[in-house]
């Protein structure tokens, strides 16, 4: 968030946070008066209910009035029809007269039947009450109750039966009007006070219509042109609806859908349901039928002067756009001093705050130029003036001047650093060349000795494994000197016994040559039995049925003749090639005796060259143990040199890599001068 943007927030929180403070404190007070619009309607509807009981009041013992005058009793005026005979009308006429406020006024005896009713209204106009005589109440209720003593009583009034309003249907017969009654009905007593008739008054229901509409002209007067003052039963039944506004008349005497018919307590209204369960109040509500927001004021009836009522209630109700319109006028007063006091702090924030970032915003852009821009370093920003801004510009210019000479001095001395690395570098690198070479030179000769001390190791493992080798082949040869000995004398052995087989495979050739003889003996025994048995059979058959048995011996001694010729010759046929084959088993004997002999002499031959290798071999392996003794020695001082070649090599590589690193921050060393003077010649210091 920028330093602007700071100020001129905190320039419209100091404005706005006063403002809303007592913006808050207007606003309670606005919503107190809306509390006290509400009690004033509270107020209303308790002052024109208490009007209205304080008139009921009278009603009630007007009543109790009418029937102590002594005319009563007179009762020769009792049943005739005009007042020129009764003087009981006469007193009805004047009274309704007087008052104003009765339509009927009937005197009942105890029977029902009526004495005296008034032939005359208000204004004295006669009226046509003639039929009423024929007429008789003693089933009525309100007679019923009068002779019982069933009164509306408190603990300061009684006497009197007090019928609620209702549509009478005498009234609306004599005078044709909608029939709106209150009925006061009294017991009629004597001097004896015992009861001879009953007096009801017929009171007009305008009577309280128009103490309701008094009450409207009230409000009307303070411009409440909206009120709305509606009189409820002790159910919420609607008894006076007095809506000029909204009807196009002061009283609506809708007798079909209002008036003793719509109960606004079971339609939902607030106002209503608490009224009638005889609470005094007032609150905000939605108009069920016109869908207004109205302000309510209620109260349930007390009574007034003794007289306890009816349980009436009475609404006032005033449209809220009415009824709060002041306050309505003072919160959008409120809102708009809110809003222009927030237009004037703003933009007196506005100027006031680009009064004091501007040359902060000039010297940031200075700055920006220094640190972004061409780096100029002779400008200066502006310093007139005596506020702390005109002092920040005097002392940035002092800053600017001793940043410009540290650049020139930066400058100076980044040339001569970069004029010294560079020679440092020069010097580093002609040094790294020179242990270059050395170190390459080094590593060639520790690679010959290396290579040497390789082979002469090399030489000392084959010498050293021929040795061994030269070795183990002298014990081989004289092993096989052994080995050609025992042979030898084993092949020597092996020729007596081949000699000894040769001489009994012979004289089995000559047992073979006997069996060959015996052979033939057989094999002539077999042909002369074979004869004799041919000679049998013929025999046999000459002899006929007495030689067959002969017979069958003779050819069974035939047969066996003829098998044991064939035996003797399968037998000589074997016993010829058993010949056959010891005269070449006694033939191979003797080339395998000459073989043997001649083997044994060859092993001689052998033994003595055996003898020969062992002695040679001795002397080999004494002159490849010299070898391998020198070779190990000369390894040794190869190793030895190697090490002292790699030790040279490695000083020398660590020395070249010094120089090395030494030539690359001499190079680094200059690149940073270089870069620092870079940097500086971005300022202009001149």
């Amino acid at each position: 968030m920028t330093i602007k943007t700071k100020l001129i927030s905190a320039f419209i929180l100091c404005g706005i946070v006063p403002l809303m403070i007592v913006g808050s404190v207007m606003w309670y007070a606005t919503d107190k008066m809306g509390y006290e619009v509400g009690t004033n309607y509270e107020n209303i509807a308790i002052e024109t209910i208490e009007m209205v009981e304080r008139n009921l009041a009278e009603r009630y013992g007007d009543v109790q009035a009418f029937a102590l005058n002594e005319i009563i009793h007179d009762k020769k005026y009792w049943y005739q029809q005009d007042e020129d005979s009764n003087h009981i009308v006469l007193a009805m006429n004047r009274y309704t007269k007087t008052y104003g406020i009765y339509n009927l006024m009937i005197l009942v005896d105890l029977e029902g039947k009526v004495i005296a009713v008034n032939d005359k209204d208000t204004s004295g106009k006669e009226i046509d009450t003639h039929f009423i005589y024929d007429m008789n109440f003693a089933d009525s209720q309100w007679f019923k109750k009068a002779i019982k003593g069933d009164f509306l009583k408190s603990d300061k009034l009684t006497g009197t039966v007090v019928e609620d309003v209702h549509i009478d249907p005498l009234v609306k017969k004599v005078f044709g009007s909608e029939g709106l009654t209150l009925g006061y009905s009294t017991p009629v007593k004597d001097s004896q006070d015992q009861i001879v008739g009953v007096w009801k008054n017929y009171t007009n229901w305008y009577v309280v219509e128009e103490i309701i509409v008094n009450s409207y002209k009230n409000l009307a007067d303070h411009d409440m042109h909206s009120a709305e003052l509606t009189l409820l039963d002790k159910s919420g039944v609607i008894l006076v609806d007095c809506d000029p506004l909204g009807n196009g008349k002061e009283i609506n005497h809708d007798m079909e859908k209002v008036i003793l018919k719509l109960n606004l307590a079971e339609k939902g209204v607030q106002a209503a349901q608490l009224a009638v369960k005889g609470e005094n109040g007032h609150n905000e509500s939605v108009h069920a039928r016109k869908q207004i927001n109205q302000v309510s004021g209620y109260a349930h009836s007390k009574g007034a002067k003794g007289y306890p009522g009816l349980g009436w209630s009475l609404l006032v109700r005033v449209d809220a756009r009415e009824a709060l319109a002041q306050i309505h006028s003072i919160r959008w007063l409120l809102i708009g001093v809110f809003a222009g006091t927030i237009l004037a702090v703003s933009i007196l924030a506005f100027f006031v705050t680009m009064s004091i970032t501007r040359p902060i915003h000039k010297l940031t852009l200075r700055m920006q130029d220094i640190a972004e821009g061409e780096g100029d370093l002779t400008v200066k920003v502006d310093e007139s003036g005596k506020d702390e801004l005109s002092a920040l510009g005097h002392w940035f210019n002092i800053f600017i001047e001793k940043i410009r000479d540290v650049v020139n001095q930066v400058n100076s001395a980044t040339q001569e650093v970069a004029s010294a690395a560079a020679e440092i570098a020069s010097s580093a690198d002609e040094m790294a060349n020179g242990l270059s070479q050395q170190t390459q030179q080094t590593t060639q000769v520790s690679a010959a000795i290396e290579e040497m001390n390789a082979t002469v190791s090399e030489v000392a493992y084959k010498s050293s494994d021929a040795a061994k080798t030269s070795r183990e082949s002298g014990e081989n040869a004289a092993n096989g000197g052994e080995i050609v000995q025992r042979t030898v004398t084993s092949i020597r052995e092996i020729a007596t016994l081949v000699n000894e087989s040769a001489s009994e495979i012979d004289e089995l050739g000559k047992r073979s040559e006997q069996i060959g003889q015996i052979i033939d003996v057989i094999n002539d025994i077999a042909d002369q039995t074979n004869l004799l048995a041919l000679n049998a059979a013929i025999e046999a058959a000459r002899a006929g049925e007495h030689g067959r048995g002969f017979a069958v011996v003779a050819d069974e001694v035939r047969k066996l003749a003829e098998r044991t010729t064939q035996a003797t010759k399968e037998v000589s046929d074997s016993i010829v090639a058993i010949q056959s084959q010891t005269n070449q088993a006694v033939q191979r004997m003797n080339t395998g005796t000459q073989r043997v002999t001649e083997g044994v002499s060859m092993a001689e031959q052998a033994g003595d060259a055996l003898n020969l290798i062992v002695n040679g071999a001795g002397k080999v392996v004494t002159l490849i143990e010299s070898i391998a003794a020198a070779s190990t020695e000369q390894s040794q001082a190869a190793g030895d040199i190697a090490r002292n070649v790699e030790s040279i090599s490695t000083v020398t590589r660590q020395t070249n890599e010094g120089a090395t690193q030494s030539a690359a921050a001499a190079s680094q060393l200059s690149g940073k001068a270089e870069e620092l003077q870079r940097l500086v010649n971005r300022f202009k210091t001149q």
